[in-house]
């Protein structure tokens, strides 16, 4: 996120669900999917935020330029 929005902030107060979220796997092994099926991903998390913000609804954007956007 610092790449495309340089002075992003967020603050906030977790709830409940975040002790679900914490029982979660740091990272997941697709290794399987690939192996299998020939999955693969077609896209980096880099373009997935930007393409996340484009679609944010111009009402919750911020005045503060997106790079790369």
């Amino acid at each position: 996120m610092p790449r495309c929005i340089p002075d992003f902030k967020i603050e906030y107060t977790p709830d409940f669900r975040q002790a679900i979220a914490e029982t979660w796997p740091r990272s997941l092994d697709d290794s399987d999917s690939f192996n299998d099926w020939g999955w693969k991903y077609d896209i980096t998390l880099d373009d997935l935020v930007r393409q996340t913000i484009r679609k944010i609804d111009p009402k919750y954007k911020s005045h503060r330029k997106v790079v790369g956007v």
